[in-house]
This record gives structure tokens, sequence and C-alpha cells, in this order.
């Protein structure tokens, strides 16, 4: 969207006559696929044409052959081979390198004797020099970031695979979180939908998750079986949940975790605990994408949704900090609890890095729940859980 802004400033500023110039590499492919972008007279280019564009020449060639199949265009287009712009600059130097006669005009200084003016300067055979070579510099420029190009902007914390320690002091955070206490949540869900057959791993994944974050929380005392299931029925009358997905939702899997060494910290004090906390962050490119060159002020706005934070009194270290767990649903892998943990690790690194940034105290300890397992796996942090400086 900025670089369509941009093109279209660019383009509407021109007070008289309006010249671009632009360079690619293999020109005749280019001209192909420019040709099949073309959209119908008064017609925008394709949309699966403009998200694919790597330069400002794959908007505006297609349009312009589109104005020109449809009569009198309002611009010319031409296209020149390199080896032809090369010829046409040896010709401008001639022989050896030379000007050709009357490449300099004759005048005053000419007349009289006198060294010509800017000899190796603004006139002279320097100043030839300097603009062919500002020139060629200008056509073979490459965008130094067209790496980025092709990676998301904006991203879920949880949808790829993260690098194994996001630690580093660049991000900055954009926006406010909006965490829930005793349960209430702030974000809005849709009601399930209808139907009937067996419910997918999303829809059982998303029922687990909705049980967490409604159950009632009793100080000190871990809830039982019948609880969990009142609150699947409820929610299950409520829409949020089919019933086929409430019916796949082991009631051990909840009373498992809360009957845990974890799960009776957090419910010794239940007012602390903030579920479903919802962040936006902001990370440097460089960080996000390790390995591809980024402007120092490039940012990777990054949207995520902590399942369960606690504290600062659920940890027992004696300093201020949070204790984080992620529920995972996951069936169990020929890697068992480990490959888990390699898995989701970078997510739940990246989610104290959030904490910490926004709320500016570090999370002193993080859990992976892993329900089809019933285990509680701890998550070395790193440089994610450290203090911010």
């Amino acid at each position: 969207a900025e670089e369509a802004r941009v093109l279209y400033v660019a383009l509407t500023r021109a007070r008289d006559r309006l010249v671009l110039v632009g360079s690619v590499s293999e020109l005749a492919d280019r001209r192909l696929a420019w040709e099949l972008d073309a959209p119908g007279p008064g017609e925008p280019i394709p949309q699966g044409a403009f998200f694919a564009a790597r330069t400002y020449l794959d908007w505006v060639v297609p349009a312009a052959l589109a104005e020109a199949e449809a009569g009198e265009p309002p611009w010319s287009l031409t296209f020149h081979a390199a080896e032809e712009l090369e010829a046409h600059f040896d010709g401008a130097r001639g022989p050896g390198g030379a000007e050709p006669p009357g490449a300099r005009p004759a005048g005053p200084a000419a007349a009289s004797g006198q060294a010509p003016v800017g000899e190796g300067d603004a006139g002279g055979e320097g100043e030839l020099d300097r603009r062919t070579a500002e020139l060629a510099a200008r056509l073979t420029f490459a965008y130094p970031y067209g790496a980025l190009a092709d990676r998301p902007a904006k991203r879920a914390a949880s949808d790829w695979e993260w690098p194994a320690d996001p630690g580093g002091e660049e991000a900055a955070p954009l926006g406010e979180a909006k965490p829930a206490r005793g349960g209430a949540s702030v974000r809005p869900r849709p009601l399930a939908s209808g139907g009937s057959g067996e419910p997918t791993g999303a829809e059982v994944g998303t029922a687990l998750h909705l049980v967490f974050e409604h159950l009632p929380l009793v100080p000190g005392r871990p809830p039982g079986e019948a609880e969990v299931r009142a609150t699947l029925e409820r929610l299950r009358e409520l829409g949020y949940v089919r019933e086929a997905a409430a019916g796949a939702v082991d009631p051990a899997w909840v009373t498992s975790f809360f009957a845990s060494e974890v799960g009776r910290r957090i419910l010794a004090h239940p007012e602390d605990v903030r579920r479903e906390w919802m962040f936006t962050l902001g990370l440097g490119a460089s960080e996000a994408y390790p390995g591809v060159v980024a402007a120092p002020d490039d940012l990777v706005v990054v949207q995520g949704v902590v399942d369960l934070l606690a504290g600062p009194r659920a940890y027992e270290g004696g300093e201020p900090g949070w204790l984080l767990v992620d529920f995972k649903t996951d069936r169990e892998p020929a890697g068992g609890a480990a490959e888990l943990l390699r898995r989701h690790e970078g997510q739940v690194r990246t989610y104290a890095r959030a904490v910490r940034e926004i709320t500016g105290v570090p999370v002193r300890e993080a859990y992976l729940y892993l329900a089809a397992l019933g285990e509680v796996v701890p998550v070395g942090l790193g440089a994610a859980g450290a203090a911010s400086s």
C-alpha cells in the first residue's frame, strides 16, 4: 500500500511532462510478462499481478500497454536493450573515447585561445564521464531490501517458525495489551457454526482453550471434572462450540493441569490471573527474519494471545515477574514432549518478549501444557525473559 501511495504521488506531481526511466534484467522475458498482465481498457491491472510486483515497472508498464491498445495513449512507451544504450554512449564519445566534432560548442573562451571552461568539470570530458556513470548507476540500481518484499509485515506469533531466541532489544511495543482478569475475556468470539460429523482438531483445541478461559477459578481448590463438563455445556448452549467438539474434550486434560504444582500455585491467587491476554508488538525486521537485510527502522508487527499469565505472586523467586502458560492440544508426535517443546518454544519466547516489552516486568517462568500428555513442560527463556533496560 505504501509503495502504491508513493507511486501515485510521483505520477501526479509533474506540471508539464512526466518522464519515467527504469531498468530490468532479461527485458524480453519481462516484456512478455507485462503483456500478459496488461488489463482491458479502463480496467486496473489484475490483483495477482499487483501483489506479485517487484518493481514499479511491474505496475506502470502493463497499465501503459493497456492504454496503448485502447487507441491514443496519453504517453509513449519505449524499450531499449542494454546493448543499444552502450552503443549510444560509445558513439557519443567517438573513436577512442574522444568527443565527436561539435560536441563542445565554440565560444569566447575557444576563440581567445583560453583553456575551455570546466575542463574535467562542467561542460568537459570529466563531466560527461560523471553523468554517464551516474546514469549507469541509476539504471542498474537494485533495491537493497528486495528480500523483504515477499515477507509479511504483519504476522501472528503462532503461525511461523520463530528464531530460537528472539531476545534482542530493538523491538518497540505498538499499542497496549488488554488483559482480562479473573476469566472475563475482552476478545469477541464468533459463534460456532452448525453442522454434524466428527470435530476437527482445530475445533477441539478451540473448545479446550475456551474452557481454560471461562472455567471459574476458586482460591486453593482445583476444579473437578463436573465443573469442567458444566463449563463445556454452558459454552455449547451459548453457541461457542459444537456439541461434537464439546464431547471430544476430556475433562482430565483440564483437571490434570490444575492438579500440577504449577496449577496449584496459580490457584493460590486466582485474582492475579490474566487469561487470553492480547498483544501487539513491533519487532525489527532483521530480527524477525534473520539473515535478511533490512533497514534499521523496518518493523514487523507481531500479534498474539497469551493463554494464561499469573503474577507476580505466582513466581516464588522473590523478584517481580510473570508466570506464563501456553496450552497445546497437539497429538503426541514420535518425538514425544521433546519434539513438542522444540516445535513451540520459539513462540513461547516471543510471548515472553511481548509481555516484558509491554508491561516492563519480565517473565520469570514459562511453561507449555501438553494436554494430550498431561505434562507441564518448562521453557527456557534466555534473553526473552530478561528485565528491560
